[in-house]
C-alpha cells in the first residue's frame, strides 16, 4: 500500500525528533550518538517484543535503523583495517532484533551499543570483497 507524502513526512518528522532527542550531552566523551547512547532500559520501556516486528513503532524502527547503520560502518572499518567483514546475511534481520531486544531484557543498564557489539561477536566472519 502506498502511503501519501503527509504521512510520510509525519514518519521522516517523528524519526529526527526522536532521533535528535537521543544526542548525548558533548560535555562528556562522546563514543556513539544516537539510538546506541541510549540504555536498554529505554528500548524495553518502549515495550520492544523480540518476536514483534521491527516497525511496530518509531522508537523500535529507529533503533533497529540505527542497529544497521552502526554494523555497516563498523563492517566498512573492519574491511579496510582487516580485510575481514562480518557477514551480516549470516544472522537473519529478524533473528538480529531479536538478539538485541533479549539482550536488552538481560541487561538494562547496558547501552543498546553493547547489545549490537554482543549480536556481532556471533556473525560469521569471511574476507572482505575486492
Amino acid at each position: 500500500m502506498k502511503r501519501s507524502p503527509h504521512v510520510r513526512v509525519t514518519v521522516a518528522a517523528a524519526l529526527i525528533g526522536s532521533a535528535v532527542a537521543t544526542v548525548p550531552s558533548f560535555a562528556q566523551d562522546v563514543f556513539t550518538a544516537g539510538a546506541g547512547s541510549r540504555p536498554c532500559s529505554f528500548l524495553n520501556s518502549r515495550r520492544a517484543t523480540p518476536e514483534g516486528d521491527v516497525a511496530e513503532n518509531v522508537i523500535t524502527a529507529m533503533t533497529f535503523g540505527w542497529a544497521q547503520g552502526y554494523m555497516s560502518a563498523l563492517n566498512v572499518a573492519t574491511a579496510k583495517a582487516s580485510g575481514q567483514i562480518y557477514d551480516l546475511a549470516s544472522v537473519r534481520p529478524e533473528q538480529q532484533w531479536k538478539e538485541i531486544v533479549d539482550y536488552c531484557r538481560r541487561n538494562p543498564s547496558k547501552q543498546i551499543i553493547e547489545a549490537v557489539l554482543d549480536l556481532m561477536s556471533r556473525f560469521q566472519r569471511r574476507p572482505a570483497p575486492q
